[in-house]
């Protein structure tokens, strides 16, 4: 799946499944590569981590579960607290800029 951000792949975490995703964009933030799924970088690993999941069960449930865990660290709440930290900075970054320039307070 090729997909910005990855909800897809939250989705199956929170259902406790496993995913095979390629290594781009905030993928790896939200598949933990051999820890809650795999990251493949070309076709050919993507293919061969399937494999691995569908014959491992073992394997299958055990990241599973951690996949499970790591989707409940994406909350509204801690996305909103995210966003607040990037605003207030992106805040006091122009107010210096304008500053510097002469401009006083924004």
């Amino acid at each position: 799946v090729w997909e910005g951000f990855g909800m897809p792949f939250l989705e199956a975490g929170l259902h406790g499944k496993p995913s095979v995703a390629f290594k781009h964009s905030a993928l790896p933030e939200v598949v933990i590569h051999e820890k809650t799924g795999l990251l493949a970088n070309t076709d050919e690993e993507f293919k061969l981590y399937l494999e691995k999941l569908i014959k491992d069960g073992t394997l299958r449930s055990k990241m599973g579960k951690e996949a499970k865990k790591h989707a409940g660290n994406f909350t509204w709440e801690e996305c909103a607290a995210n966003y607040e930290v990037v605003f207030k900075k992106l805040i006091l970054d122009c107010c210096q800029v304008s500053r510097k320039a002469g401009n006083g307070p924004l």
